[in-house]
């Protein structure tokens, strides 16, 4: 598989084919169902910051719910796309880099990173994104993080061989089960991308966020709420900063 570039997250996520692959795959309909878990396991009011927004569907259900809601993201396609939607909400979404976060003003009572937004650099990047958030959240303020579930890749792989295909979309993924590094290819409507992210256990990533300074709170499975097992599909995190 070809390694993927240095410019492979903005390139990907600036791309027509990520929108219309993202938008068909029903993720819109489970906004609600997710907001309702993440307030039910953090804070019910407040100032909420959301890491790799996107398109903003989680920033603008928050916003809904009365929550002043900041996104972030390196994308300008999926920010212009965010403030388009957001049109008529109090909502803000921000060009910025997750890693450095200098254009982020104020502190939080809530910051969460959703479908996998964390992992997307090197570890050491990794632990940057971790520490700019921790820094912008208010003492008692939360983190929740939605990712992959390692050993979930891990059966996946083994069961399929990392191939999967649905009409003329095709993804291939690579896992290295020393690193946890996941290297994948999608092919779909005569476009090609490829990119990488790195999976963690939870006791790994329990980790990362205690040396920030954070305190883990829970671990689930799932939005619904299932306690989190090496058999989940992914993994949840809530922290709290003290």
């Amino acid at each position: 598989m070809k390694r993927p570039s240095v410019n492979w997250i903005k390139r990907y996520y600036g791309s027509d084919h990520y929108f219309l692959w993202y938008s068909q795959q029903g993720y819109f309909d489970k906004t609600r169902e997710e907001v309702d878990f993440i307030v039910s396991q953090t804070v019910r009011s407040g100032c909420i910051l959301d890491v790799g927004c996107g398109q903003g569907r989680h920033c603008l259900e928050f916003t809904k719910r009365g929550f002043e809601a900041v996104g972030i993201d390196t994308s300008q396609k999926l920010i212009r796309q965010a403030r388009q939607a957001g049109k008529g909400l109090p909502a803000r979404f921000i060009l910025d880099d997750a890693r450095k976060m200098s254009k982020v003003k104020g502190c939080f009572d809530l910051a969460v990173l959703l479908f996998s937004s964390f992992g997307l650099h090197s570890h050491a990047d990794n632990y940057l994104v971790i520490r700019e958030t921790y820094a912008r959240l208010k003492i008692g303020g939360y983190l929740f993080i939605d990712m992959d579930n390692v050993h979930e890749i891990k059966r996946y792989v083994a069961k399929a061989g990392g191939v999967y295909t649905n009409g003329d979309f095709t993804e291939r993924i690579v896992f290295n089960p020393a690193t946890n590094m996941v290297r994948w290819n999608e092919s779909w409507r005569g476009q090609v991308y490829s990119g990488r992210y790195q999976l963690y256990t939870s006791e790994q990533l329990s980790r990362i966020l205690e040396g920030a300074g954070l305190q883990v709170k829970r671990l689930f499975g799932s939005f619904q709420g299932e306690e989190y097992s090496t058999k989940s599909r992914r993994l949840i995190i809530v922290a709290v900063k003290p």
